[in-house]
């Protein structure tokens, strides 16, 4: 398993921090046969640099899920080779 996490903060912007954060692992389900999974994903938010006091804050947020996985068929064929 792997997590990767990096922040920045923009503290003059209204976009105040951006967040990328990656996860990967991968794993066995049969023998000689794995899947992987991966996640990126991006996390902005925002608020009024105008009004700093204010409470209210907007975030955005984009992900991906991805799993792939070896099939049977295709490992036999790989291993008759």
């Amino acid at each position: 398993m792997n997590l990767r996490n990096i922040k920045i903060n923009n503290e003059i912007k209204d976009n105040f921090s951006t967040i990328f954060n990656l996860f990967y692992t991968t794993n066995h389900y049969k023998e000689d046969l794995r899947y992987q999974v991966i996640f990126p994903s991006i996390l902005l938010n925002f608020r009024n640099n105008n009004d700093l006091r204010s409470k209210i804050r907007k975030s955005f947020s984009i992900s991906m899920y991805k799993i792939d996985k070896e099939e049977e068929e295709l490992n036999k064929i790989l291993n008759n080779y």
